[in-house]
């Protein structure tokens, strides 16, 4: 029986679109937001053009670098903390 808990708990059936409307949101207006995000996000890069620094590894060796998909991390897990906290205060 605990295993079926444990089952159900984690499951990713509860961020599914179909048991996201089922829910009572209280302020809907938070929930669009979630639209906004990728807007915001990408204006934001296209405004700051900073410069950028030489990295000591050449550029035919960068993009071959195994461990430069590290560098998306921060952004992975800044986006989806926003998505939660929007979704919690809807």
């Amino acid at each position: 029986m605990e295993n079926n808990f444990l089952n159900d708990w984690y499951s990713f059936k509860w961020f599914s679109i179909n048991q996201l409307q089922s829910y009572e949101w209280e302020n809907e207006l938070f929930l669009y937001t979630l639209f906004i995000l990728p807007i915001i996000y990408f204006l934001k890069q296209i405004l700051s053009r900073r410069t950028t620094f030489q990295v000591s590894i050449p550029k035919s060796e960068l993009s071959n670098f195994k461990f430069s998909i590290l560098r998306f991390i921060p952004n992975i897990f800044f986006i989806s903390a926003l998505i939660l906290i929007i979704i919690s205060l809807s």
